[in-house]
């Protein structure tokens, strides 16, 4: 496995994750996570067995869904994770699933050389985040879209990493990705199911407290 490199902020930029992720820590996700009946795990546990697998993982284009409830800390855990994936030398994309239609009809640019869409084509590692959200709509054309992705990239091998709000069982209906689609996703995605509190509402309540909490006056 290659010694992993320090990140420099044209590694993030580059990989276009939202600033607000830039200093992820797997540390600070205290989410478990359930799969296939196995016993439950923290979810940091599960996500650094894969990178001590790395090289083994992306060979084969294994890739991972993590489905739950908001504010358990998918996205950042996924996103810790392509940033580990980048600093052994992989190249790593983050792509917001509600902006796949304007990236594709608009052609929107990645580099001189590429659009963005061709690029998370071709990236080792796509992150793609909220998948659900904005998927369903009337001519299905959504649909259409994530379906090339992920046979494009299962048949090239290409690891795709996927946080998402809906149940894989609720996926299966026409309403968000085709059953031939989560068919080929079955085959070489894991899908864990993330498990634990709201971080979000956590993060909520300590600036509510932080604002009107203690006071030392009036």
């Amino acid at each position: 496995m290659t010694t992993p490199r320090k990140l420099e902020q044209n590694d993030v930029e580059r990989m276009q994750i939202p600033p607000r992720y830039w200093n992820s820590q797997i540390e600070k996700v205290e989410a478990m996570v359930e799969a296939h009946g196995m016993p439950v795990r923290p979810l940091s546990g599960v996500l650094e067995t894969y990178v001590e697998q790395i090289d083994e993982q992306l060979d084969a284009g294994n890739g991972i869904v993590l489905y739950g409830n908001n504010g358990r800390g998918k996205t950042a855990a996924l996103v810790w994770l392509g940033m580990q994936i980048r600093r052994r030398g992989y190249s790593v994309l983050y792509v917001e699933t509600a902006k796949l239609k304007d990236i594709k009809i608009q052609k929107v640019p990645f580099s001189t050389e590429e659009t963005l869409w061709e690029r998370l084509m071709t990236v080792d590692v796509l992150v793609l985040d909220d998948l659900g959200k904005g998927v369903s709509d009337s001519k299905g054309f959504m649909q259409e879209l994530v379906d090339e992705i992920i046979r494009t990239r299962g048949a090239h091998l290409r690891t795709t990493l996927i946080s998402s709000n809906v149940d894989p069982a609720k996926l299966m209906t026409d309403d968000f990705l085709k059953k031939s689609t989560l068919a080929m996703m079955q085959e070489t995605v894991a899908f864990l199911h993330v498990v634990g509190e709201d971080i979000r509402r956590r993060a909520r309540m300590a600036l509510v407290n932080k604002l009107v909490g203690e006071s030392d006056g009036d």
